[in-house]
């Protein structure tokens, strides 16, 4: 279920889910889980160039079998800003983190992205219409970190990228 508000400048979303899994497995009648998520998201637009926006989600999810809570939650932000005509420079970032109550794992993940594009056009052989095209230059970085409480160890990653291409549509 979801509901979306939106005005001028500015748009808020409510997200609600919920799902069942009824595990009839033989021996394991009792796997069975329940989920309920909630996200909240929303957005403000300064300027016709200028926007920001913003999330916030929380998920809980309940294993009947072992009694076992555990519940994610997630933080994003981002903005989108045309700094000039055919200039945009947009960035995300995403924090997820997830814990149980008899604390056997903890998890956390961090994501940072960036892009600068410029936009242009080049006109078709016959010269009726232009076809769109984009060069871009793109950065990534996520880390991750996932404990295990009960077999201690501990996993730990980082994955740094640095792309540029350029896009063009014939269509």
């Amino acid at each position: 279920m979801s509901a979306n508000w939106q005005g001028a400048q500015w748009q808020l979303a409510y997200t609600l889910n919920v799902a069942r899994m009824d595990n009839r497995q033989a021996g394991r009648e009792n796997a069975d889980f329940f989920n309920v998520g909630n996200n909240v998201q929303g957005g403000y637009r300064f300027s016709q160039n200028f926007n920001l926006n913003a999330g916030l989600g929380r998920t809980a999810n309940y294993a009947n079998e072992n009694g076992l809570k555990s519940y994610t939650y997630n933080y994003m932000t981002g903005f989108d800003w045309q700094f000039q005509d055919n200039w945009n420079l947009n960035g995300n970032y995403t924090l997820t983190t997830g814990q149980d109550t008899q604390s056997l794992a903890e998890t956390r993940g961090r994501s940072l992205q960036t892009q600068v594009a410029w936009r242009f056009q080049v006109p078709t052989p016959t010269g009726d219409r232009k076809l769109p095209g984009q060069i871009f230059l793109r950065h990534v970085l996520n880390d991750n970190l996932n404990r295990d409480n009960v077999n201690i160890v501990l996993n730990t990653g980082r994955f740094w990228m640095i792309q540029s291409g350029i896009t063009m549509s014939f269509f």
